[in-house]
Protein backbone atom coordinates (compact mmCIF):
# COMPACT_ATOMS: atom_id res chain seq x y z
CA UNK A 1 0.00 0.00 0.00
CA UNK A 2 1.46 3.62 -1.00
CA UNK A 3 1.43 6.70 1.06
CA UNK A 4 -1.60 7.74 -0.99
CA UNK A 5 -3.47 4.62 -0.36
CA UNK A 6 -3.57 5.42 3.39
CA UNK A 7 -6.65 7.03 4.17
CA UNK A 8 -6.25 10.20 6.36
CA UNK A 9 -7.07 9.76 10.60
CA UNK A 10 -10.65 10.65 11.14
CA UNK A 11 -11.09 12.00 14.66
CA UNK A 12 -13.66 11.88 17.38
CA UNK A 13 -14.78 15.54 16.62
CA UNK A 14 -13.36 18.18 14.85
CA UNK A 15 -14.70 22.09 15.36
CA UNK A 16 -16.40 23.61 12.02
CA UNK A 17 -14.03 26.77 11.25
CA UNK A 18 -14.83 28.47 8.04
CA UNK A 19 -13.55 31.22 6.12
CA UNK A 20 -16.43 33.22 7.14
CA UNK A 21 -15.64 32.75 10.73
CA UNK A 22 -11.91 33.43 10.19
CA UNK A 23 -13.16 36.56 8.72
CA UNK A 24 -15.53 37.55 11.42
CA UNK A 25 -12.57 37.04 14.11
CA UNK A 26 -10.24 39.09 12.22
CA UNK A 27 -12.57 41.59 12.04
CA UNK A 28 -12.81 41.39 15.95
CA UNK A 29 -9.45 41.59 16.55
CA UNK A 30 -8.90 45.05 14.43
CA UNK A 31 -12.18 46.19 15.85
CA UNK A 32 -10.36 46.69 19.27
CA UNK A 33 -13.31 44.81 21.31
CA UNK A 34 -11.76 42.11 22.57
CA UNK A 35 -14.15 41.82 25.75
CA UNK A 36 -17.83 40.77 26.04
CA UNK A 37 -18.88 44.51 25.62
CA UNK A 38 -18.24 44.18 22.60
CA UNK A 39 -20.97 44.56 19.64
CA UNK A 40 -20.67 40.87 18.38
CA UNK A 41 -20.91 39.55 21.97
CA UNK A 42 -24.18 41.53 22.19
CA UNK A 43 -25.15 40.10 18.58
CA UNK A 44 -24.08 36.81 19.92
CA UNK A 45 -26.56 37.00 23.25
CA UNK A 46 -29.54 38.57 21.24
CA UNK A 47 -29.66 36.12 18.85
CA UNK A 48 -29.15 33.40 22.06
CA UNK A 49 -32.01 35.31 23.82
CA UNK A 50 -33.99 34.82 20.50
CA UNK A 51 -33.59 31.12 20.18
CA UNK A 52 -34.44 30.73 24.00
CA UNK A 53 -37.71 32.42 23.38
CA UNK A 54 -36.78 35.72 24.92
CA UNK A 55 -35.14 35.09 28.33
CA UNK A 56 -32.30 37.18 29.22
CA UNK A 57 -28.79 35.09 28.10
CA UNK A 58 -25.52 37.14 29.43
CA UNK A 59 -22.43 34.57 27.80
CA UNK A 60 -19.32 33.59 29.89
CA UNK A 61 -16.33 32.41 29.17
CA UNK A 62 -17.64 28.65 30.20
CA UNK A 63 -20.37 26.44 30.80
CA UNK A 64 -18.81 25.76 34.43
CA UNK A 65 -18.78 29.02 35.01
CA UNK A 66 -22.47 29.68 34.35
CA UNK A 67 -22.97 27.17 37.21
CA UNK A 68 -21.07 28.76 39.37
CA UNK A 69 -22.95 31.95 39.25
CA UNK A 70 -26.35 30.19 38.89
CA UNK A 71 -24.84 28.07 42.39
CA UNK A 72 -24.56 31.99 44.37
CA UNK A 73 -27.27 32.25 46.86
CA UNK A 74 -25.74 30.45 49.57
CA UNK A 75 -28.96 30.19 51.98
CA UNK A 76 -31.69 29.18 48.95
CA UNK A 77 -32.29 26.82 46.57
CA UNK A 78 -32.93 26.61 43.02
CA UNK A 79 -32.88 24.62 40.65
CA UNK A 80 -29.86 24.85 37.70
CA UNK A 81 -30.32 23.01 34.25
CA UNK A 82 -26.68 21.81 33.40
CA UNK A 83 -27.77 21.62 29.65
CA UNK A 84 -23.70 21.81 28.94
CA UNK A 85 -24.18 19.41 25.49
CA UNK A 86 -28.13 19.72 25.18
CA UNK A 87 -28.94 22.91 23.11
CA UNK A 88 -31.34 21.94 20.17
CA UNK A 89 -32.75 19.20 22.02
CA UNK A 90 -36.75 19.49 22.75
CA UNK A 91 -38.60 18.26 25.70
CA UNK A 92 -42.19 17.26 25.44
CA UNK A 93 -42.33 19.74 22.54
CA UNK A 94 -40.50 22.47 24.19
CA UNK A 95 -36.89 23.45 23.56
CA UNK A 96 -34.50 22.85 26.07
CA UNK A 97 -33.41 26.07 27.78
CA UNK A 98 -37.00 27.71 27.20
CA UNK A 99 -38.83 26.51 30.01
CA UNK A 100 -37.45 25.94 33.35
CA UNK A 101 -35.23 27.53 35.41
CA UNK A 102 -31.91 28.98 35.12
CA UNK A 103 -30.26 27.03 32.38
CA UNK A 104 -26.27 26.40 31.66
CA UNK A 105 -24.95 25.32 27.98
CA UNK A 106 -21.09 25.44 27.02
CA UNK A 107 -19.50 26.21 23.73
CA UNK A 108 -16.33 24.44 23.54
CA UNK A 109 -15.08 22.79 20.43
CA UNK A 110 -16.81 19.32 20.19
CA UNK A 111 -20.03 21.02 21.19
CA UNK A 112 -23.12 21.08 18.73
CA UNK A 113 -22.91 25.53 18.88
CA UNK A 114 -18.66 25.83 19.34
CA UNK A 115 -17.17 29.24 20.37
CA UNK A 116 -13.25 27.48 21.15
CA UNK A 117 -14.58 27.97 24.77
CA UNK A 118 -17.70 29.82 26.04
CA UNK A 119 -20.81 29.06 27.33
CA UNK A 120 -24.30 30.54 28.14
CA UNK A 121 -26.82 31.25 31.15
CA UNK A 122 -29.92 31.26 30.46
CA UNK A 123 -32.28 33.13 32.80
CA UNK A 124 -36.10 33.38 32.95
CA UNK A 125 -38.50 35.30 30.90
CA UNK A 126 -41.34 34.47 28.28
CA UNK A 127 -41.84 31.62 25.45
CA UNK A 128 -39.60 29.48 23.23
CA UNK A 129 -39.11 30.90 19.66
CA UNK A 130 -38.41 28.70 16.52
CA UNK A 131 -35.46 28.43 14.80
CA UNK A 132 -33.46 25.91 12.66
CA UNK A 133 -30.39 25.01 13.53
CA UNK A 134 -28.20 23.96 10.68
CA UNK A 135 -25.10 22.34 12.73
CA UNK A 136 -28.04 20.37 14.40
CA UNK A 137 -29.63 19.27 11.06
CA UNK A 138 -26.18 18.20 9.74
CA UNK A 139 -25.71 15.72 13.01
CA UNK A 140 -28.92 14.78 13.02
CA UNK A 141 -28.81 13.64 9.20
CA UNK A 142 -24.96 12.14 10.10
CA UNK A 143 -26.71 9.96 12.78
CA UNK A 144 -29.72 9.03 10.16
CA UNK A 145 -26.97 7.39 8.18
CA UNK A 146 -25.09 5.61 10.87
CA UNK A 147 -28.43 3.57 11.71
CA UNK A 148 -28.77 2.92 7.77
CA UNK A 149 -25.25 1.77 7.55
CA UNK A 150 -25.35 -0.16 10.37
CA UNK A 151 -28.68 -2.00 9.77
CA UNK A 152 -29.57 -4.84 11.85
CA UNK A 153 -26.05 -5.91 11.63
CA UNK A 154 -23.98 -4.45 15.31
CA UNK A 155 -26.69 -5.38 16.91
CA UNK A 156 -26.15 -9.33 15.75
CA UNK A 157 -22.80 -8.92 16.35
CA UNK A 158 -23.85 -8.00 19.97
CA UNK A 159 -23.42 -4.47 20.44
CA UNK A 160 -26.41 -1.45 21.28
CA UNK A 161 -26.92 1.01 19.31
CA UNK A 162 -28.68 4.32 20.93
CA UNK A 163 -32.20 5.28 20.98
CA UNK A 164 -33.31 6.47 17.21
CA UNK A 165 -34.69 9.26 18.86
CA UNK A 166 -34.31 12.46 15.95
CA UNK A 167 -37.42 14.27 17.43
CA UNK A 168 -35.96 15.03 20.57
CA UNK A 169 -32.16 14.46 20.79
CA UNK A 170 -29.55 16.94 19.56
CA UNK A 171 -27.20 14.48 18.11
CA UNK A 172 -24.31 15.75 20.03
CA UNK A 173 -22.78 12.56 20.08
CA UNK A 174 -23.11 9.32 18.44
CA UNK A 175 -22.73 6.02 20.83
CA UNK A 176 -22.48 2.15 20.81
CA UNK A 177 -22.52 -0.62 23.50
CA UNK A 178 -20.07 -2.81 23.20
CA UNK A 179 -20.29 -7.21 23.88
CA UNK A 180 -18.00 -7.93 26.87
CA UNK A 181 -16.29 -10.07 24.55
CA UNK A 182 -14.06 -7.20 23.81
CA UNK A 183 -12.55 -4.81 26.17
CA UNK A 184 -13.03 -1.17 25.36
CA UNK A 185 -9.09 -0.28 25.34
CA UNK A 186 -8.80 -3.11 22.54
CA UNK A 187 -11.38 -1.87 20.71
CA UNK A 188 -10.09 1.45 20.51
CA UNK A 189 -6.93 0.76 20.04
CA UNK A 190 -8.16 -1.68 16.88
CA UNK A 191 -9.91 1.69 15.41
CA UNK A 192 -7.03 4.00 16.33
CA UNK A 193 -5.14 1.52 14.13
CA UNK A 194 -7.74 2.27 11.02
CA UNK A 195 -6.59 6.36 11.74
CA UNK A 196 -10.23 6.60 13.03
CA UNK A 197 -10.47 8.14 17.12
CA UNK A 198 -13.00 7.46 19.35
CA UNK A 199 -13.77 8.96 23.07
CA UNK A 200 -15.96 7.51 25.60
CA UNK A 201 -18.45 8.83 27.61
CA UNK A 202 -19.12 8.56 30.72
CA UNK A 203 -17.68 6.81 33.36
CA UNK A 204 -20.32 5.97 36.17
CA UNK A 205 -20.49 8.80 38.35
CA UNK A 206 -21.31 6.17 41.73
CA UNK A 207 -17.63 4.86 41.21
CA UNK A 208 -15.82 8.18 41.43
CA UNK A 209 -13.78 8.46 44.58
CA UNK A 210 -16.22 10.99 46.16
CA UNK A 211 -19.30 9.12 45.88
CA UNK A 212 -17.21 6.20 47.04
CA UNK A 213 -16.60 8.22 50.09
CA UNK A 214 -20.14 8.69 50.12
CA UNK A 215 -21.00 4.84 50.26
CA UNK A 216 -21.62 4.11 47.17
CA UNK A 217 -19.89 1.02 45.84
CA UNK A 218 -19.54 -1.41 42.52
CA UNK A 219 -22.46 -3.92 41.76
CA UNK A 220 -25.02 -1.06 43.61
CA UNK A 221 -26.05 -0.56 39.19
CA UNK A 222 -25.25 -3.73 37.31
CA UNK A 223 -26.54 -1.70 34.33
CA UNK A 224 -25.19 1.60 34.20
CA UNK A 225 -21.96 0.35 35.48
CA UNK A 226 -21.86 -2.50 32.45
CA UNK A 227 -23.02 0.87 30.01
CA UNK A 228 -20.12 3.08 31.16
CA UNK A 229 -17.59 0.31 30.66
CA UNK A 230 -18.09 -0.39 27.56
CA UNK A 231 -19.09 2.66 25.78
CA UNK A 232 -17.53 4.18 22.94
CA UNK A 233 -18.46 7.42 20.97
CA UNK A 234 -18.35 7.51 17.41
CA UNK A 235 -16.74 10.22 15.04
CA UNK A 236 -19.72 12.91 14.99
CA UNK A 237 -18.85 16.27 13.33
CA UNK A 238 -20.78 18.68 10.78
CA UNK A 239 -18.21 18.41 8.43
CA UNK A 240 -17.98 14.95 8.63
CA UNK A 241 -19.46 13.29 4.87
CA UNK A 242 -21.92 10.03 4.66
CA UNK A 243 -18.57 7.98 3.22
CA UNK A 244 -16.65 9.14 6.77
CA UNK A 245 -19.76 7.44 8.08
CA UNK A 246 -19.23 4.47 5.99
CA UNK A 247 -15.83 3.87 6.75
CA UNK A 248 -16.48 4.05 10.59
CA UNK A 249 -19.20 1.45 10.61
CA UNK A 250 -16.94 -0.79 8.04
CA UNK A 251 -14.06 -0.79 10.62
CA UNK A 252 -16.75 -1.12 13.75
CA UNK A 253 -18.28 -4.14 11.86
CA UNK A 254 -15.08 -5.82 11.23
CA UNK A 255 -13.72 -5.66 14.45
CA UNK A 256 -16.41 -6.99 16.13
CA UNK A 257 -16.32 -9.72 13.48
CA UNK A 258 -19.56 -11.90 12.37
Amino acid sequence: MSAADIPAFLPFTRPTVDEETITEVSAVMRSGWLTRNGPKVQAFEAALTDYFGGRPVPSFDSGTCTMEIGFAGSRSLRVIEDAAQAIGSTWQGKRIGAFGGMVSCSFPVNKNIMTAEGGCLVLNTAEEAQLAEGFNARRRALAEHYFRCFGAELESRGAELPIADFTHGNWHMFHIVLPDRITRAEFMQRMLDRKIGLGFHYAAIHLFTLYRQRGFRAGMFPVAERVCRQIVTLPLFPTMTNADVARVVEAVLAILGA
